[in-house]
């Protein structure tokens, strides 16, 4: 138990600083961009990492060697660049969440990796003897990470929901879109634009969406609007939850034995 409590102590703070300091100084410059792409890079090595096993496995097993899936499985740089290109999304997605968590979605984030945690070490352990030793912390890692990715998405939907609502939201769209677009600035012109463009379509989605409910517009509006903000969400809890099992897995295989035995 204690040796999984260090875990948990060192995944929080390792994900802590990465989050907290691109917070902190994506205002102040460039050099803020650093943090997100260790992240990228930590998302993307946990994707990559599996799918090189996966899709032997795959190709082996169901794929026709005359097709073009299992060319196109066959090769390891299309895989890395698809897994890598969707890292990218995810990665930006978290990066855009993190500047506007309150105390409840960063507590949501250490509960995340407390589950991550837990969940690890159940599966570590639970799989010991069936799964060989090469792929056991492999195992336990994805599962950890899928666990952690519907903890975080299901409460950070109705935290963001019930305690999140923008106080750039105006009766005007053009007067929205500003106060949204104000919201938020960067001393970085790269970093600037994409948070502002961001802030814009950010704005725009949640004044239509209040319009639509205030008019008794149709509800398929509703719902449409209530799908892409669940995929948004979705995104960055996924980015958590890798970014978190990936950071587990890593100690765990550091500290060997630390959950799970």
């Amino acid at each position: 138990m204690f040796r999984c409590f260090k875990t948990i102590l060192r995944t929080s703070v390792i994900v802590g600083v990465l989050l907290g300091l691109w917070r902190w100084t994506y205002d102040k410059s460039c050099f803020s961009l650093v943090f997100v792409l260790l992240i990228l890079g930590i998302v993307a090595y946990s994707y990559v990492s599996l799918k090189m096993h996966q899709r032997k496995c795959f190709t082996k097993c169901f794929v026709n060697k005359k097709s073009c899936l299992f060319t196109m499985l066959n090769s390891p740089i299309m895989v890395s660049c698809f897994y890598f290109i969707f890292s990218i999304f995810t990665s930006i997605s978290i990066a855009y969440s993190v500047l506007d968590y309150n105390w409840m979605m960063w507590g949501l984030v250490f509960l995340t990796i407390v589950v991550c945690t837990a969940v690890f070490g159940v599966f570590e352990k639970m799989l010991k003897g069936i799964i060989k030793e090469d792929y056991l912390m492999l195992m336990s890692r994805e599962a950890s990470s899928l666990v952690g990715a519907l903890f975080f998405i299901g409460l950070s939907c109705y935290v963001i929901y019930t305690n999140n609502i923008p106080g750039y939201l105006k009766p005007a769209l053009i007067d929205t879109i500003k106060a949204a677009s104000d919201s938020i600035y960067s001393s970085c012109d790269c970093t600037d634009y994409f948070l502002k463009a961001k802030k814009m379509l950010e704005g725009f989605a949640w004044w239509a969406m209040f319009k639509a409910e205030s008019m008794g517009m149709n509800k398929g509006f509703m719902v449409a609007g209530w799908v892409v903000f669940i995929i948004y969400n979705a995104l960055s809890g996924i980015a958590i939850s890798r970014l978190s099992a990936q950071i587990i897995y890593c100690l765990s295989k550091y500290f060997r034995g630390e959950c799970g035995k």
